[in-house]
């Protein structure tokens, strides 16, 4: 099998990306003169459609054209200067990705559209959050420990300069 197996690995370009609603999804590569029909393989969990015009090695583990299986890229639009060890994933047309660093940390960088988390009991975030912007909040909303604002404590125990009683109003909170 091997010997068959040479003669049939190839570089070539994707030409018509492929349908991805298939149980086998098949894309078409131009290769030395030839157009191709490969099935695009995907780690598990991971699946994409490869564009027009990645670049894509394959391969036949049974030795004919009838079964290429290819890995695709889009070397334009990959991720420069990676360290070793340095893992990437995402919508690259977009410049939306999640990067795994080589110290351990991690970049999600979601550009341009909004982010929404579905079909999920709660979301629990274990770090201190620092907001750049505005926060909306819609629905009941539960704070725990205390609440500050302008560095001023305004939990249920916070106290205001000037209050008498009587239908006054209250300084601001001391």
């Amino acid at each position: 099998m091997i010997n068959n197996a040479k003669n049939i690995i190839r570089r070539g370009v994707v030409t018509i990306p492929g349908n991805d609603d298939l149980l086998y999804p098949q894309a078409i590569m131009q290769s030395q003169g030839a157009s191709l029909r490969f099935e695009p393989l995907y780690g598990y969990g991971h699946h994409a459609v490869a564009p027009k015009g990645s670049i894509v090695s394959v391969w036949s583990s049974m030795g004919d054209e009838d079964s290429l299986m290819g890995l695709a890229y889009k070397h334009d639009i990959r991720p420069d200067n990676l360290k070793e060890g340095e893992v990437v994933q995402g919508n690259f047309y977009r410049d939306s990705y999640i990067k795994w660093n080589d110290d351990g940390s991690a970049t999600l960088k979601i550009k341009g559209v909004d982010v929404a988390v579905f079909e999920s009991d709660k979301v629990t975030i274990n770090v201190p959050v620092v907001m750049k912007d505005t926060l909306d909040v819609q629905g009941a909303t539960s704070l725990t420990n205390t609440v500050t604002s302008n560095g001023k404590d305004i939990s249920d125990t916070h106290k205001h300069s000037g209050v008498q009683t009587g239908g006054g109003v209250s300084g601001p909170v001391v």
